[in-house]
């Protein structure tokens, strides 16, 4: 069974993740998606369930635009490869990844490589390991994506 994970941007500033002590990569936080009714939430593991109620090791609120999905892979230095993601594949061209039409896909601004992203992340048409590497996401790196390859 593949990993199923989410990562958002947190509501709340860095500096109070900090002082609660909530694991985060400058306001990313990680873990299990759960919405109460418009609002996502980014939660940590269980840590206790009864009948009545369940705990979990944190709950965070985070900016609905920016909750994306891991999608199963893993770039060239074994990151993980998150919804939004951009990556610089080995021609120096920068992608988004999206998650269209039931499979992963890159995006190139103006036009989408509609091909399974799990053929271009990890294997060319000649059967040869492609390293693609995350260079930035979407909501903190727009700029790369202006400039189209680097």
């Amino acid at each position: 069974m593949r990993e199923i994970k989410f990562r958002g941007k947190a509501v709340m500033s860095t500096e109070k993740l900090d002082v609660l002590g909530i694991e985060h990569k400058d306001g990313w936080v990680y873990g299990n998606l759960v919405m109460k009714e418009n609002e996502p939430y980014i939660v940590g593991n269980i840590v206790e369930v009864t009948d009545e109620y369940i705990t979990h090791d944190f709950w965070v609120q985070v900016i609905p635009e920016t909750v994306g999905q891991y999608t199963g892979f893993k770039d060239d230095w074994d990151v993980d490869i998150y919804e939004y993601d951009i990556v610089k594949d080995p021609d120096g061209y920068l992608w988004v990844v999206l998650f269209k039409n039931g499979s992963w896909v890159l995006s190139g601004g103006e036009y989408d490589l509609e091909e399974d992203i799990l053929e271009f992340v990890n294997w060319n048409e000649k059967g040869e390991k492609i390293d693609v590497l995350v260079v930035g996401n979407w909501f903190d790196s727009k700029e790369l994506m202006e400039r189209g390859k680097s």
